[in-house]
């Protein structure tokens, strides 16, 4: 996954640690401080949250045959479900 800024052009966001690598973008905040997307780890694909602050950091899910859904503009609050199986995010509680 990557970003752009009018100073650096495209910059990479990076990826989870133990992966192939790869990461990919599914929304970005309308500021552009927030990123969100999934990214291959040593567990598989996994949910991130980037900021510039923070960099990628790992929403802890597995993302296997997943449906998901960011709940609000600043990307703060997740929710996905796994066939009969869902799980929450928020930036305050994080996996609920």
């Amino acid at each position: 996954a990557f970003r752009w800024t009018e100073s650096g052009g495209m910059v990479g966001l990076g990826d989870l640690p133990g992966g192939d690598s790869y990461s990919d973008a599914s929304g970005v905040s309308a500021d552009g401080s927030v990123i969100v997307g999934r990214s291959n780890s040593v567990n598989g694909y996994e949910a991130f949250r980037w900021t510039q602050e923070t960099g990628m950091v790992s929403l802890k899910e597995t993302l296997i045959g997943f449906r998901c859904k960011w709940l609000d503009a600043q990307f703060s609050y997740y929710f996905s479900r796994w066939f009969y199986n869902c799980w929450e995010w928020s930036k305050s509680f994080g996996t609920i």
